[in-house]
This record gives structure tokens, sequence and C-alpha cells, in this order.
């Protein structure tokens, strides 16, 4: 069974840009692969809301 998990954020541009930075950097430093997985995911979608931020301002 998959749980979806939702949260809600509100950042400033600069607080999510750091919170993508920190996040890439615990991702690279993670000590197994399923938390490294995770980490990683969750970067993607972030960079991804940050790029889409970015696009239409």
């Amino acid at each position: 069974m998959h749980n979806t998990l939702y949260v809600i954020l509100k950042l400033t541009e600069f607080e999510l840009a750091d919170l993508v930075g920190y996040v890439a950097a615990e991702a690279n430093h993670a000590k197994n692969p399923q938390d490294e997985d995770d980490l990683s995911n969750i970067f993607e979608y972030l960079e991804g809301v940050e790029s889409s931020i970015k696009f239409k301002a």
C-alpha cells in the first residue's frame, strides 16, 4: 500500500533555494541507498518547483 503525504510550505524564493541546496547536500551524503533515493526524489521535485517559479517571474 502506498501512502501519499502532502506538505505545504510557505517560503520565499531565497528560502526555497536554500532548501533545495540543503536537500541536495543531504542526498549526496546519505548513509544508505534508500535515503539517497528518497532525498534525490525530493530534490528533483523541489528543483522543479524552483524552476517553475523562476520561469514565471
